[in-house]
């Protein structure tokens, strides 16, 4: 009786223990103050449980070389995103260049010549058939969500480079739209001249700065 009688008290004060331990939840993710994707105002996805069965998290990132898979945080219980890069392995050696983020996220940083003529905002026919792969490689990953910003270079008033930024940024966010991705799923923002990548004193910098980021993540 005595035994039953410790062993139920040893017990009593384990689950008492536990009961007083406040589980903290782990930070959620921001981005940096300041930073284009802060700017934008695009949203962040949340943490996801790690899968410690496995050596990896997330999809296969060999077609991106050093590719990050996602930051740890909380313990070994939580990651920010996941690895994406290995989803968009065919855009390597393409007009896009794709770079993976530190949340694990990936950006898909596209020309704006490629994608609309001059002043435009009508998506280019011969650059369709990219954004057809882009939205497939969505379609086949519902968990993932997408934030699209435009920018332009320093030619003209700045309110008119907002603008053509967001509408063009909107533009390529209709495309995704009608080849079957879920609006919600989906925030396009313009940023116009701001957060320059080359000189605009150039016709080669401000090519390169007539541009539009897609961020994706999970």
């Amino acid at each position: 009786m005595k035994k039953l009688t410790a062993t139920t008290l040893a017990a009593a004060l384990l689950a008492a223990g536990c009961s007083s331990i406040q589980t903290q939840p782990a930070p959620q993710p921001v981005p940096a103050p300041g930073s284009p994707v802060a700017e934008a105002g695009c949203p962040l996805a949340p943490e996801r449980p790690v899968d410690n069965s496995k050596k990896a998290i997330g999809a296969g990132v060999g077609a991106v070389a050093g590719a990050l898979i996602g930051n740890a945080t909380g313990g070994k219980n939580t990651v920010i995103g996941a690895g994406l890069g290995g989803l968009f392995g065919y855009l390597v050696g393409s007009e896009i260049a794709v770079r993976e983020q530190r949340d694990g996220s990936v950006m898909l940083d596209i020309p704006g010549a490629a994608l609309f003529d001059t002043d435009k905002t009508a998506i280019k026919p011969k650059f369709a058939s990219t954004l057809d792969q882009i939205s497939a490689t969505l379609r086949d990953n519902p968990g993932t969500i997408v934030c699209i910003i435009g920018y332009t270079d320093s030619t003209g008033s700045s309110s008119y480079n907002a603008n053509l930024s967001v509408r063009r940024a909107e533009s390529v966010r209709e495309f995704l739209e009608r080849k079957g991705i879920e609006g919600n799923r989906l925030t396009a923002a313009g940023l116009g001249e701001r957060f320059p990548v080359a000189s605009n004193s150039t016709e080669s910098g401000r090519t390169q700065n007539r541009r539009v980021e897609m961020y994706v993540r999970r």
